[in-house]
């Protein structure tokens, strides 16, 4: 790693990355160790919107991460419209929410774990949208 970018992390402490923790010593010198991956359990949570918001992935304390896809605009999804994601709360398509465009994925990268319901509103023409919970 270059120098820069041990400037730019030092004073985070230790970082984590997919596959790898990297610890940055007080001198400045960085550990770089492997972590093993973890095992468990994917979980299908697909469903089909019908224009009304519900709870898609109920709380759960043994969540490791989640994933929800909006299929693009093909026959699951023949109009292109967006799906909106909420935490602990109603999912609407009024700003409150989360919109996950037709072929993007959610949660995006670095969004901290929600162990509380995740809810999801859609329209009805969207025939399937794909999600999984993954726990210990």
């Amino acid at each position: 790693m270059g120098k820069g970018i041990v400037e730019r992390i030092h004073g985070l402490g230790d970082v984590n990355w997919p596959g790898r923790t990297i610890a940055i010593n007080s001198d400045g010198s960085i550990n770089v160790s492997a972590v093993a991956p973890l095992g468990g359990t994917a979980t299908d949570k697909s469903f089909d919107p019908d224009g009304s918001s519900h709870v898609v992935i109920a709380a759960n304390a043994a969540r490791l991460n989640y994933l929800i896809f909006c299929p693009k605009a093909t026959a699951l999804n023949p109009n292109g419209d967006s799906l909106f994601i909420n935490f602990g709360a109603t999912a609407a398509v009024d700003g409150t929410s989360f919109e996950v465009v037709p072929g993007a994925y959610f949660p995006p990268p670095n969004l901290p774990l929600w162990l509380g319901d995740i809810s999801a509103i859609g329209n009805a023409t969207i025939t399937k949208v794909a999600a999984k919970e993954f726990t210990a």
